[in-house]
């Protein structure tokens, strides 16, 4: 048996004791009362023009043990809110985790960043639990869930005003997330069968996220190198959990990362403002690092100018923003055939136009 099918054994229990006491028909109804979540936060907290950053709340892991073995949560969860954390994930799985649903009905009543209630989801039930506790997103694994379980999941979210972060390892996974009509999807770098690490695993899956989905890259992320590898495959936003909680200073580490994620920016903008030369290798690199190579694949209409992309990629939308990296790249280098198996010389020539 995995780890993750006796983390899913033992939610189920859970699941089962939870339910002895107050059933599914109480939870419905305490629902009903309080009417639909904010969840719509979550996912707007990943829309940003910047690289989102999900700060997580946990005391221990199955592959790590104990991370924290002082774990103030509220002062964390505070500390991550004062940061500017774009969202707190935080474990409610007790018996690897050590985490409660009490951790998390506390730290919610300490701050007002969205919330993901962190659990491993096997039944309705939770997706009810998470709604009462005042979270505004859960996590679906789809490890765990086929597809139309997941469907099903996702339309009980919608009902509640849960957003749904989706977690998929594997491109058949992906598929199932895109079919069950997630709007989230989350790729773990922790391989959950033998919770080894992959930080490749995020970049090498990006190219199955479709246009209009949002791409969270979770697990294996410790320096601001990873940073700038995460932002440059085009994530929307990063889960980061042991390097922070390990940290003693979790504001200074949070700043550390934004930095180096507007990293990309700075560089553009002196390549655009024509204050960068062919011999100013270092900034053309870090331009060529962070560009996102599969948009031109599939651009519909007539592209528009480098210097109209350039805006657009100020306000950062994912279509424009991918077309500018690309002509980045193509400028930088120099050579219009470096991508002449993605597109043709026409449409290359009207994006540098």
């Amino acid at each position: 048996m995995t780890i993750l099918d006796q983390l899913a054994a033992h939610a189920r229990e859970r699941v089962a004791a939870d339910q002895a006491e107050n059933s599914l028909d109480v939870l419905q109804a305490q629902c009903r009362a309080i009417g639909r979540g904010r969840g719509e936060r979550f996912r707007e907290s990943l829309e940003k023009p910047e690289l989102s950053f999900i700060c997580e709340v946990k005391k221990a892991s199955p592959s790590k043990g104990v991370i924290a073995k002082e774990f103030p949560y509220l002062e964390i969860a505070r500390d991550y809110e004062r940061a500017g954390a774009d969202a707190i994930s935080c474990l409610t799985e007790p018996k690897w985790f050590l985490g409660s649903d009490q951790i998390f009905w506390e730290i919610r009543g300490a701050v007002d960043t969205p919330m993901l209630r962190k659990d491993f989801t096997v039944d309705p039930y939770q997706l009810y639990q998470a709604r009462l506790m005042g979270a505004d997103c859960v996590l679906l694994i789809c490890a765990l869930l086929d597809t139309k379980t997941l469907e099903r999941y996702l339309t009980i979210c919608h009902d509640l005003g849960l957003s749904a972060l989706v977690e998929a390892h594997d491109a058949q996974e992906i598929a199932s997330a895109v079919s069950a009509g997630a709007r989230i999807i989350g790729v773990n770098n922790r391989n959950l069968k033998d919770f080894s690490v992959n930080l490749d695993n995020a970049a090498r899956l990006r190219d199955q996220i479709p246009p209009g989905v949002l791409y969270v890259a979770e697990s294996g992320v410790h320096r601001p190198e990873d940073i700038s590898a995460v932002r440059s495959m085009g994530a929307d936003g990063v889960l980061i959990g042991e390097a922070l909680m390990r940290s003693q200073d979790k504001g200074a580490m949070l700043a550390a990362f934004r930095e180096a994620a507007r990293m990309v920016f700075a560089d553009i903008q002196q390549l655009m403002d024509g204050r960068v030369g062919p011999k100013d290798k270092s900034i053309i690199d870090r331009c060529i690092e962070h560009v996102y190579r599969d948009y031109i694949k599939t651009y519909q209409g007539e592209p528009p100018t480098l210097r109209d992309l350039y805006q657009d990629m100020l306000r950062q939308t994912e279509a424009e923003a991918r077309s500018l990296a690309l002509a980045l790249e193509l400028f930088a280098t120099g050579s219009l055939n470096v991508f002449a198996h993605q597109t043709n010389v026409d449409t290359q020539n009207r994006i540098l136009c």
